[in-house]
């Protein structure tokens, strides 16, 4: 029986990104068809080697890398950058989720790839946003449900807080760029003006 192409057959992605709230977004993109690019660093995503059964693939990679295809890059050499052009030029949309300033310092920043192509949606995730005085530290799903309380609601009572079972910052983050990402794409289909997603 064929597979069904899905309503974002045709839509192809490339993406930088590792842990669930930079993965999740394309796996949604890929379940609904599009054709997903997944730029690996040599030595492969950390997140490979978190199996927790002996001998068999890592079911988090798995789950949130589902549908996705893989290629190593090192983007930090001309060689690996330049595929990556390759790559972008004919790409719908292009994600990273890089510390702040990681992608431009290393020539894949939004104003970089925008010259290789100019309706291009380009999505950054970060733990704290692009600016502001926490914009250099590193985004963990724990650090998010501290912050922003998640750990009082899975208190008790003379008990120490601790975060949830679930990954709710990082799967929440998740969404909210799948549906920029989307309305970016509608946008640059639409008006033909790529834009920056943050």
């Amino acid at each position: 029986m064929p597979k069904a192409s899905g309503p974002l057959a045709g839509v192809k992605v490339v993406a930088c990104s590792t842990a669930q709230a930079g993965t999740v977004p394309y796996m949604l993109m890929a379940d609904l068809g599009a054709e997903v690019i997944k730029i690996e660093v040599p030595g492969g995503d950390r997140t490979r080697a978190g199996s927790v059964f002996p001998g068999l693939p890592s079911t988090i990679f798995e789950t949130c890398n589902r549908g996705v295809k893989s290629v190593t890059l090192n983007l930090k050499e001309p060689e690996g950058r330049e595929i990556l052009y390759k790559l972008v030029a004919r790409a719908d949309i292009f994600g990273q989720n890089f510390r702040p300033g990681a992608a431009e310092k290393n020539g894949y920043g939004y104003e970089d790839l925008k010259k290789v192509n100019p309706k291009l949606v380009y999505v950054s995730i970060s733990g704290y946003g692009p600016k502001g005085p926490n914009s250099h530290l590193p985004g963990t799903d724990s650090m998010a449900q501290a912050l922003g309380g998640i750990t009082q609601a899975y208190s008790s009572p003379g008990q120490p807080l601790r975060t949830g079972i679930v990954s709710v910052a990082d799967e929440t983050c998740a969404l909210l760029a799948f549906g920029g990402m989307l309305a970016a794409l509608h946008c640059a289909r639409t008006q033909g003006i790529g834009q920056k997603v943050d």
